[in-house]
């Protein structure tokens, strides 16, 4: 039998650990380096295999999935979600291979291959491209959130800003809700191995009011995963079709013809923030509120999103000018397509100059004294 005193000790001892090392987070310094221990722990991995539900509430889109998520970092990712056991998304990215995302059995498909390497748009939903953006945490955490035991683990809890992952607000300018949830996420970690045992990420939700909240959990490290599992035939081979999108390089030049685009199909409006899943949502509710009969006729869905792709890869080009502080700013909702005296977007350039990209799409460079 085991003895109580022993029992007591170990225990104590335990949370005198987990003590020291909360205090230790709290220090600037130790902060940031048990953020980049997480990171690194995660790059010596061979893989990993956890839950996942990514909720979304409020809104038209407002649903609640659960799933798995596979990492291998022999074979690439996957992740299965289910809405009420109906397996309702598969996404596979092989490692150096295009990413294929879809529903089983007769859905429609997409293989979707990007120009550049990391191309990742926040608000899409793959909890595994959450997961990845851990192996790159070097920064400090906002603040440290104590000790609980998870799972039987003890763990060290971090609070992480958004920004730190690629998660950052896309609202135009002057548009920021109070009411609206800050991109964060929560993360707890075992205070030993440094390995997850529980990540929360949260960001506003594809639709104003709407909250999107991605949980992985019941973390599994290192077991031996089949190749098979990471095979895109699994979903090309399959019933339905299988439309190839190919996303150009996230540059200006993109963002510049991806509006022009936006324009083109919608005539008289910009889309009310440079975030994908919102221009999905603009398209869907403008569509929807004309009459049969007067909806446009743009083709064939392959050659609608095709045409889409350079404002998909000009919104991952904003996305990026604000994770890196560049002070970016979008005026789309209150710029009428043509004026070209009207600021469009614009953003702080290294020298200290601006860029900006005017109602009429043509951009210039304006000097630091004159802005």
């Amino acid at each position: 039998m085991t003895n109580p005193k022993v029992r007591f000790t170990t225990a104590t001892l335990a949370a005198a650990a987990c003590i020291v090392f909360v205090i230790t987070l709290l220090l600037g310094s130790g902060q940031s380096l048990a953020l980049a221990g997480v990171g690194q722990a995660l790059q010596q991995t061979k893989s990993l295999v956890c839950q996942v539900s990514v909720t979304i509430t409020g809104g038209q889109l407002a649903q609640s999935l659960e799933g798995k998520t596979y990492v291998s970092d022999e074979y690439g990712s996957r992740t299965d979600l289910y809405e009420n056991g109906e397996l309702l998304m598969c996404s596979i990215s092989p490692l150096g291979g295009p990413t294929v995302s879809g529903q089983p059995g007769g859905g429609t498909k997409f293989r979707i291959t990007h120009a550049e390497a990391g191309g990742f748009e926040p608000n899409q939903v793959r909890p595994d491209d959450y997961i990845l953006r851990l192996q790159e945490l070097t920064g400090k955490a906002e603040r440290g959130l104590g000790c609980e035991i998870i799972e039987g683990h003890q763990a060290t809890g971090f609070e992480i800003a958004g920004e730190k992952l690629g998660l950052v607000s896309s609202s135009s300018a002057g548009e920021a809700d109070a009411s609206q949830v800050p991109a964060l996420a929560h993360l707890w970690v075992d205070s030993t191995t440094l390995l997850p045992v529980r990540y929360r990420v949260q960001m506003p939700g594809p639709e104003a009011g709407s909250e999107m909240a991605v949980v992985c959990e019941k973390f599994e490290w290192d077991l031996p995963l089949e190749a098979s599992l990471f095979d895109p035939e699994v979903l090309e081979g399959d019933q339905g079709p299988v439309l190839d999108l190919k996303v150009p390089a996230a540059t200006e030049e993109a963002l510049i013809e991806g509006l022009g685009v936006y324009v083109e199909m919608m005539k008289d409006s910009y889309p009310s923030a440079l975030d994908f899943v919102k221009i999905g949502m603009d398209f869907y509710q403008k569509v929807s509120a004309m009459p049969a009969g007067q909806r446009p006729d743009w083709g064939e869905s392959k050659d609608v999103m095709q045409r889409l792709m350079p404002l998909y890869a000009g919104s991952l080009y904003y996305q990026k000018l604000l994770r890196e502080g560049a002070e970016a700013e979008y005026f789309g909702p209150s710029v009428k397509p043509g004026d070209a005296e009207a600021v469009l977007v614009r953003w702080r350039l290294d020298s200290g100059e601006q860029r900006v990209i005017y109602g009429d799409l043509h951009a210039e460079t304006i000097a630091a004294g004159d802005q």
